[in-house]
């Protein structure tokens, strides 16, 4: 079976040791169990060009996983603020490729936030929630925030 991993993160994340384990031990978890991965990604621009974690998972997905992942862009030009919210509903649900529905979303929001504060990685964890996508939202010391 192939198991569909969303990701979604902050915009300045810039601990790339971080992400880049919890993609391997998420990865190396379900491959063990037999299953085939396919991934999706935001694109790396961010709304002010701000690479973050959108950058680290696609630079680790192209040594790793190629052509084993969709990039989603966001039309900040023709949507604004909306951009985001609209590109991870798409992500989530598939709609650039053939796999349907995403199984997991591995996020990583801003370290210190909260759930309730407005963000788009959290927007996107309440998304994937409310389609019944599993979420993952790996442990992340603050004393590691850069």
């Amino acid at each position: 079976m192939t198991v569909v991993i969303a990701t979604s993160g902050w915009r300045m994340h810039r601990d790339t040791e971080f992400i880049v384990r919890e993609l391997m031990f998420l990865s190396i978890a379900l491959v063990s169990e037999g299953h085939q991965l396919f991934f999706r990604v935001g694109d790396n621009k961010g709304k002010n060009g701000a690479p973050g974690t959108d950058r680290i998972v696609q630079e680790w997905l192209a040594k790793n996983h190629p052509g084993r992942h969709q990039v989603y862009e966001a039309n900040w030009d023709a949507l604004g603020n909306y951009a985001g919210p609209d590109r991870n509903k798409k992500m989530l649900a598939g709609e650039l490729d053939p796999h349907g529905v995403a199984h997991i979303l591995l996020a990583f929001p801003e370290p210190g936030s909260y759930r309730y504060r407005d963000s788009g990685t959290w927007g996107c964890c309440k998304e994937a929630f409310r389609r019944g996508i599993r979420v993952e939202i790996p442990a992340y010391r603050l004393e590691n925030a850069t």
